[in-house]
Parts: C-alpha cells; sequence; structure tokens
C-alpha cells in the first residue's frame, strides 16, 4: 500500500461517517422489515454506505469539486432501484 491508501484507512472521520452511514441503513431497514417492505436491512445498509462513499470520493476528486454531480448520479441510481421495487 502507498501512502495515499494508508492515509484514508487511517482516517478517523471517515471511519466515523461509515459507522453512521450503516447505523442509519440499519435503522431505516428494521423499520423497513417491520412493516414487511419489499427493501431490508441489508439493502438498506448498502445503499446509505454506498451513498456515503460516492460523495466522500466525489469530494475528492482533484479537478471537480462539485459533489452535487455526484449526488445527483445516486439520486438517479435509488431512483432506479425505487422503481425495480
Amino acid at each position: 500500500m502507498g501512502s495515499m491508501e494508508w492515509v484514508l484507512f487511517l482516517d478517523k472521520e471517515l471511519w466515523a461517517k461509515i459507522g453512521l452511514s450503516v447505523l442509519c441503513g440499519l435503522v431505516v431497514g428494521m423499520e423497513r422489515q417491520i412493516h414487511r417492505k419489499p427493501i431490508d436491512i441489508r439493502t438498506s445498509v448498502l445503499i446509505c454506505l454506498g451513498t456515503m462513499l460516492f460523495i466522500y470520493l466525489g469530494s475528492m476528486l482533484d479537478g471537480e469539486k462539485d459533489a452535487t454531480r455526484v449526488l445527483g448520479q445516486v439520486a438517479t441510481g435509488i431512483g432506479f432501484l425505487g422503481g425495480g421495487v
């Protein structure tokens, strides 16, 4: 691993964001599973985690500092998942 990979691996703020996104996915997934909705805990956690990672990596782009473009694509992807349900 190069120095950049270790910096990302040891970044406490990144791990806090990962933990918070997983927790939010768990809460949403548990609520949906209790009400017997089609998308359950695992799917909700993966959606929240994936969204957080895309936004985090989108904000790290050197040339483009516009995270709203990345967020727009995430919203499109979540809409596609919702349409499939």
